[in-house]
């Protein structure tokens, strides 16, 4: 299976899950004109904060695909300063939501790609 499969896989089966709040993209394939036949496809798989154990399943790093499942509450802090998170900020510059029910997941990467783009630019 190629890695393009997979990841529309991965987009198929979390499409209809209401506890699955946002998947956010980052990485060279989020970012236009980087991503090779080689390149992976890094993946935020945002959840309810009781839903973490149904979709561990999900997490996996490998050739195609690099997904980390993280609850609402922690993806909230992820990448901000002080979190301990920092170094992952760069990750979400040219990241691309791919799903918000609008319970926060979205907005929160929005305002990370936004923090991020302001701190590359100093």
């Amino acid at each position: 299976m190629t890695p393009e499969e997979e990841f529309a896989g991965l987009r198929e089966r979390l499409a209809g899950e209401p506890r699955v709040l946002g998947l956010v993209l980052s990485g060279s394939q989020a970012r236009e004109g980087t991503a090779t036949a080689r390149s992976d496809y890094d993946v935020i798989l945002v959840v309810a904060d009781d839903a973490g154990e149904r979709f561990a399943a999900e997490s996996r790093r490998d050739a195609r695909l690099d997904v980390s499942v993280m609850p609402l509450t922690e993806f909230r802090t992820h990448a901000l300063p002080g979190s301990g998170t920092e170094w992952n900020r760069y990750a979400f510059t040219h990241a691309r939501v791919l799903k918000d029910t609008g319970q926060g997941a979205g907005r929160r990467a929005r305002r990370v790609l936004s923090d991020a783009g302001k701190s590359a630019l100093r």
